[in-house]
């Protein structure tokens, strides 16, 4: 098992170190700061320029493909119904590939049961081609979500 994991690191080492930085013929940080903004603001509208219309969201802790723009929409939507000052931080980004880069953020947003701040922090892996966003991958701490919204881990008894 550490023989296979020492090859697959050394080979992803390797080709990551040879890679060219790569030329788009659109603006990906521009595309990477509206897409954010939707998350920042709920306004929908602008995704339909920004996503593909078979996009593919995938949330921890299960993972399931949510598939379409109206999917996506309604997974911001609600969101923010739940946290209506959420928004995302970008802390830091790089590129993962051709057409993958990786964010990490900070969620802030207040709750609505009691006012209080949250702060998550986590990471979005993101696909993007032909300057369009195709996909999202978003990674966080569910044991510090579930914390920061009130809930208590307890011993068994």
């Amino acid at each position: 098992m550490n023989r296979i994991f020492f090859l697959c690191f050394t080979a992803l080492a390797f080709f990551s170190g040879c890679k060219e930085e790569q030329v788009f013929q659109y603006d990906l940080e521009g595309l990477l700061n509206a897409y954010v903004n939707v998350w920042n603001t709920g306004d929908l509208e602008a995704l339909d320029s920004l996503v593909t219309e078979k996009f593919e969201l995938r949330i921890n802790p299960t993972f399931r493909p949510v598939v379409g723009i109206d999917s996506l929409k309604n997974e911001i939507m609600m969101t923010r119904r739940h946290f209506q000052d959420f928004t995302i931080h970008p802390k830091e980004k790089s590129s993962a590939g051709i057409n993958v880069c990786l964010i990490t953020w900070e969620i802030v947003a207040h709750k609505k049961t009691d006012g209080g701040e949250m702060s998550i922090d986590g990471f979005s892996v993101i696909f993007h081609a032909n300057g369009k966003i195709t996909g999202e991958w978003i990674g966080y701490s569910d044991l510090k979500w579930m914390q920061e919204l009130g809930y208590q881990i307890l011993p068994p008894g």
